[in-house]
């Protein structure tokens, strides 16, 4: 059920993207439907409700996204920037 939860959240997320060559859409759908796999037995205690299966799709269409907007405002801070920001003093 997670397997199969993964591999249809990644399959959104890969026909999504238009402008992706051939290799990129699948290395992409791989990559999702890998992080739909792990990051599901972690997101679930988080929703109960959920099932399995859903857990892990939701998996692979958000944890991607969320970890590039990351990476992107890690590229673009300070060091200052991110130790005012964890500590709670800054935005």
């Amino acid at each position: 059920e997670v397997l199969f939860g993964a591999t249809l959240g990644a399959w959104l997320v890969t026909t999504t993207r238009a402008n992706f060559k051939a290799w990129q859409r699948i290395g992409s759908w791989l990559l999702s439907a890998g992080v739909g796999y792990l990051f599901a037995p972690v997101a679930q205690p988080l929703a109960p409700f959920l099932t399995a299966g859903v857990t892990a799709f939701l998996c692979a269409l958000l944890v991607i996204p969320i970890s590039i907007k990351l990476m992107q405002w890690i590229d673009g801070a300070g060091l200052g920037d991110i130790l005012r920001h964890l500590r709670g003093r800054g935005q």
